[in-house]
């Protein structure tokens, strides 16, 4: 059984439904695990891609010898006017300081945004299950917290310095005093 398909039966047993992609030559040693993380609130399915790079067999370097397991979403939000792409940037950037793990992208040829992560373990059959829990359930609760307001920037509806403001707003202490 591959590193892969050890990671589904994981993922099964945790209550989710992860898809095994085909391993192409071009693809090879990677191998590709793809589940539903959620629906945005247009109902667009935010998928979550586990691709499983084994260790190389012999090798004595232990950062080479460990496995990495590399988790991408790709948000359907998508910043095509350059004014609109600038102010994503801008967001992305923001949001990225509050992460606890991973990251936001944004992809300049297509103006889509990405959200990363790799975990490096020293074998992915052996990977804690609770950990890898965690983790898709941390991705997946900042990719549909932050989604809205990457929504609201990438329509134009908002300003980056809009969303500062209101967040600003939302975390003055309430006094008590009317």
């Amino acid at each position: 059984m591959t590193a892969a398909e050890t990671l589904q039966q994981t993922l099964i047993a945790l209550g989710l439904q992860p898809a095994l992609a085909e391993v192409t030559e071009y693809d090879a040693p990677m191998q590709l695990l793809t589940l539903l993380l959620h629906r945005d609130q247009l109902g667009r399915e935010v998928l979550l891609t586990l691709r499983v790079y084994e260790p190389k067999a012999g090798v004595r370097d232990e950062t080479l010898a460990s496995a990495v397991i590399a988790l991408k979403v790709e948000l359907p939000y998508f910043a095509a006017e350059a004014e609109v792409m600038l102010e994503t940037i801008r967001l992305l950037m923001l949001l990225n300081r509050t992460l606890p793990i991973g990251h936001y992208g944004f992809r300049e040829h297509d103006g889509g945004i990405d959200f990363v992560y790799n975990l490096m373990c020293r074998d992915p059959v052996t990977l804690d299950a609770g950990l890898l829990d965690d983790v898709i359930a941390t991705i997946g609760y900042y990719t549909r917290v932050h989604g809205d307001l990457i929504e609201q920037i990438v329509s134009g509806s908002v300003t980056c310095n809009d969303v500062i403001e209101e967040l600003d707003r939302a975390l003055e202490p309430n006094t008590g005093a009317s």
